[in-house]
């Protein structure tokens, strides 16, 4: 996958990133990987289902 096509695919979190910046100085700065948190969230609701 070339990056142009790779840059399609990804979703434009530019807007995101200066509204964190205006509140925190900061920006979209994530410590893990999204798609770490997003399994570690899902893993966490699975296992309360099964309680």
């Amino acid at each position: 996958m070339s990056v142009e096509e790779n840059k399609l695919q990804r979703p434009d979190l530019s807007n995101v990133h200066d509204a964190l910046h205006a509140a925190d100085g900061d920006g979209w700065r994530p410590l893990i990987p999204v798609r770490t948190s997003l399994m570690h969230c899902l893993a966490g609701l699975l296992d309360q289902g099964s309680s």
